[in-house]
């Protein structure tokens, strides 16, 4: 396509780009040969534009949004106001469309995201209106490109929500402040006022958008209050218009919240919504993928120097920065409320859109422009990274199955295929099912209302009382049922008949045995103290324990006290060696589904886990341990005993008895995969070792997985650590399968060992391999390993206070300082220790420092290894001292007075203290007074 200078072109004023009209400035001037070429490209631009957004449209399944929005059309005017008043968090706009759109062209996923192609086509048309009036022909035609385009836009032309309208009515107004600036007409004005209040009605974040029209002329034109007050008056206009619907507007501000609330602060809502904008894909997973975060690295970079660019200039254009405030106000303020109301997804940001877009095709269009040679860099890259970024999203978002829609149709299809006379249906998704399950069977929404394992039950037993079937269908990705309460019920007391999974939608029948066949958990009776704000008064178990499967643990919680914090709980199974088999994690809420620190005093919350047991643990009894952490910096809570003194951060709930599994196959997730025969009858199927850095003293699990091709005699295998030499650094042999040794397996059992290796305190520092040995066979090299080497010290540090107590034979205290005698609540406390080894253990001993008051409540605690958890005692060599200063945080709530400060050292498999004892030998405690600290009302 040829270009030429704009003076040959013969232009009226209307379509001349204000560049021109109002500066004269040819440099701005960059037009087509002639004008039709750049109406036909914008034309074929728009065509393709509809095409694209057409191709495909009614592919994909409704999702929980279309569909929602497609119910709530449904209804009368008056009911949809209703709806949106007790439920939506979006203004009425686009249901009141779609209310009268249906009625001309159907219920079908085509006809109705239709409309919303449409105002995606529009906004590709004002796009390169505006564009075109800003700088030229060029300009429209290259913003119509990045319009067409952008997977951003693209993707919510076609989903019928309110998305895509706000990104027309957004470019819209910036239409009509542009032609309202060259020509202070009342039309264009009114036009304006029009787009802007049709925005708020579409999406509340529309409501910044003018603040970045009134900034402008604040920063561009400060001395003309006329034209100022022009767009006051035109502002102020689309707010009256808006004030009807103001009183709902508030009363759903004032309850946006979630249960869940996400962690959307500020700077998240920008590198969040850059990465939609920029590449179309909400996933933040692509920001650690090397292609995309290359794409939108480079493309913020090379944006903002577009930005730069356009910046300089401002004097001879200034309404080129337009596009910048379009952009950058309505998603600063987004920032900011996050602040207050979290609660976000990029697609919020369509306001801010428009902007982004205009900004990105003008300054491809000025940098690229014939007279400005050394900026031709800038454009062609902003240009081929722009255009490698939306066409990555948009394969994505078409071919990807990761980023299709839910497919609702298909699991509502399923279900229609196989149901019967006397079925019921509870779901997680009431919209979907709306749409597409038009049979006999009653629909619920479950679980509704309190979230509680007794109402769970309560409502099964009601809705499966006289249907010998049930479907389930959940959406996972939906957290309806946090604590899994109605699969668990259903796995325990009802017959899975089918199953099937549609990406993230999950189809099951259930046969149901008999009427009130759910019933609650029947608990074991436990008495646990946590901290003295949480006990735990019973636990259950549900189902057989075996290997590659997961049981059904509950515990039963009692709140003392509100918790401070929210916390944590974790369950797990121990053999008698302290070694961990399974453990399962969860972040527990209450029947109205808030974290602990929403829990109010002697409330009971039941907590459901489902247990790993991991493949291959080998039959026998184990111990079920279950406790506690901080979510906040994950720190155990102390298990106290009956006189509110520290125990340890674990404690045992029963005796588990795991049964031999099926004859598995293996475990995918261990490192590495062998399936190789190492002795006659015995097959190293996997292992895994972790961590490959380590430190004199440190322990080094190994993970063994074996499996039997005919009865075995007893076989010992040997772990060596051997130097890059070849020399052998440590090795420890022991019969093979450990506890459960070959002797006792049959035939395809699938059995897991778990070895630890203690490096000795003087080892060599150094690279490593660590190899099994079976039976005299060849090394099997499992992997490698790093030791680091240990500087030393071995003289006392001089600390204020000298003291010598001796715990146990092992390890004295020579020493201790204290940071502050007086505290306040919410500081710190640090206590320096200077220890100094006795003689060599191969036993990580923990140290504890409580403050407690006189009733041995701990109101601040430091448990773990020295060193903050980088230096165990079975790294100390005899002579060595180590400085130790563990910090403790004080809570908010601290009582007035003294507290006592104590110390000492536990051995954390057993949680037996050592003795401690003063100078002369005679046994004082199992702990040791450092003194008293006063607490002192913070000021």
């Amino acid at each position: 396509m040829a270009f030429r200078a704009a003076s040959t072109v013969n232009t009226s004023d209307d379509d001349r780009p204000i560049a021109e009209a109002k500066t004269g400035d040819r440099r701005f001037q960059d037009q087509f040969q002639h004008q039709w070429e750049a109406s036909a490209l914008t034309l074929l631009l728009l065509f393709t534009a509809y095409a694209l957004r057409t191709w495909r449209l009614g592919s994909q399944s409704f999702w929980w949004d279309d569909a929602y929005s497609t119910m709530v059309a449904s209804r009368s005017l008056s009911d949809i106001v209703a709806t949106i008043a007790r439920e939506d968090y979006h203004p009425p706009l686009h249901y009141f469309l779609l209310h009268y759109w249906m009625r001309l062209v159907g219920l079908s996923e085509f006809s109705l995201r239709y409309l919303f192609v449409a105002a995606g086509v529009l906004t590709v048309a004002v796009g390169s209106a505006v564009g075109r009036r800003l700088v030229g022909p060029r300009a429209g035609v290259i913003v119509a490109v990045v319009f067409a385009f952008s997977p951003y836009l693209f993707y919510y032309s076609q989903e019928a929500r309110p998305f895509a309208l706000v990104a027309f009515w957004g470019i819209l107004s910036l239409y009509f402040f542009i032609r309202a600036v060259d020509d202070p007409s009342w039309r264009h004005w009114l036009g304006y006022t029009a787009a802007l209040a049709l925005g708020f009605y579409d999406l509340y974040y529309a409501l910044f958008l003018p603040f970045a029209f009134g900034g402008w002329l604040l920063l561009t034109r400060p001395t003309r209050w006329r034209e100022f007050g022009r767009w006051l008056v035109a502002t102020l206009a689309a707010f009256v218009l808006f004030l009807p619907w103001v009183p709902i507007f508030l009363g759903r501000a004032s309850v946006w919240s979630s249960t869940m609330p996400p962690d959307n602060g500020p700077a998240k809502i920008v590198y969040w919504s850059w990465l939609d904008f920029f590449i179309g894909l909400p996933t933040l997973d692509l920001y650690g993928q090397p292609l995309p975060m290359t794409l939108l690295s480079l493309g913020a970079v090379l944006t903002f120097a577009g930005i730069a660019f356009i910046w300089r200039c401002r004097s001879k254009q200034p309404l080129l920065i337009l596009p910048i405030l379009a952009f950058a106000a309505p998603l600063l303020a987004m920032a900011v409320v996050s602040a207050l109301k979290p609660i976000f997804h990029p697609r919020y940001a369509m306001p801010a859109a428009p902007g982004l877009y205009l900004l990105l095709g003008i300054a491809i269009t000025m940098t690229t422009d014939r007279d400005r040679r050394r900026w031709r860099i800038l454009g062609s890259a902003l240009a081929a990274v722009s255009a490698l970024s939306f066409a990555y999203g948009l394969a994505h978002l078409e071919f990807d199955p990761t980023y299709a829609r839910d497919n609702y149709r298909g699991a509502l299809a399923y279900v229609k295929g196989i149901e019967a006379p006397g079925d019921t249906i509870i779901d997680n998704a009431i919209p979907p099912v709306w749409y597409y399950y038009h049979g006999p069977a009653p629909t619920t929404y479950f679980p509704s209302g309190d979230y509680s394992e007794a109402h769970v039950v309560k409502g099964l037993n009601s809705l499966t009382a006289n249907h010998p079937r049930l479907w389930y269908i959940q959406n996972l990705l939906i957290p309806s049922d946090p604590d899994n309460f109605v699969e668990t019920q259903l796995r325990l007391h009802a017959q899975l008949i089918h199953e099937a999974w549609f990406g993230a939608i999950r189809v099951q029948l259930w046969g149901i045995p008999h009427p009130d066949v759910f019933s609650t958990t029947t608990f074991t009776p436990v008495t646990l103290n946590l901290a003295d704000g949480l006990t735990i008064d019973g636990y259950a178990m549900n189902g057989e324990a075996k290997g590659s499967e997961t049981v059904d643990v509950e515990l039963d919680l009692q709140t003392r006290q509100t918790p401070s914090t929210d916390d944590g709980f974790w369950v797990g199974i121990d053999d008698q060696q302290g070694n961990e088999w399974g453990r399962a994690d969860v972040r527990p809420r209450d029947a109205n589904l808030r974290l602990s620190s929403g829990w109010t005093a002697g409330e009971r919350v039941v907590v459901r886990f489902d247990l790993p047991i991991a493949p291959g643990t080998p039959p026998g009894h184990y111990q079920l341990v279950a406790g506690a952490y901080r979510l906040s910096d994950l720190a155990g809570v102390n298990v106290l005993d009956a006189s509110n003194h520290p125990i340890g951060q674990r404690a045992p709930l029963g005796t588990v008895e795991v049964i031999q599994a099926d004859h598995a196959q293996t475990d995918p997730k261990l490192t590495k995969q062998y399936d190789s025969a190492v002795a006659p009858g015995l097959i190293l199927a996997a292992a895994e070792l972790r961590p490959t850095t380590l430190a004199p003293g440190d322990q080094l699990p190994v993970t063994l997985l074996w499996r039997s091709t005919r009865p075995l005699n007893g076989i010992s295998a040997s772990l060596k650590l051997a130097s890059a030499s070849g020399q052998t650094l440590l090795a420890a042999s022991a019969p093979v399968g450990g506890a459960y040794p070959s002797t006792r397996w049959t035939v395809g059992d699938l059995i897991r060992e778990q070895r630890t290796l203690v490096l000795p305190a003087n080892i060599s520092a150094g690279p490593a391999d660590v190899l099994l040995v079976v039976s005299g066979s060849p090394p099997i090299k499992l992997g490698s390993v790093t030791i680091l080497a240990i500087n030393r010290s071995f003289s006392a540090s001089k600390l204020p206070t000298a003291t010598d107590v001796n715990f146990g034979d092992t390890i004295a205290l020579v020493g201790y300082g204290i940071s502050s005698q007086q505290v306040t609540p919410g500081g710190q406390l640090t206590v320096s220790l200077d220890w100094h080894a006795l003689r060599e253990t191969k036993q990580s001993y923990h140290v504890f420092v409580h403050l407690l008051d006189a009733h041995n409540q701990v109101w601040a605690q430091w448990d773990g290894v020295p060193h903050n958890w980088t230096y165990p005692t079975s790294a100390w060599v005899t002579g060595e001292y180590v400085l130790d200063q563990p910090v403790l945080q004080l809570p908010n709530r601290v009582p007035d007075g003294d507290l006592t400060l104590e110390i000492g050292l536990y051995n954390p498999t057993t949680d037996q203290r050592l003795p401690a004892s003063d100078s002369s030998g005679k046994l004082a405690d199992d702990r040791f007074v450092l003194g008293q600290i006063a607490v002192a009302k913070a000021h």
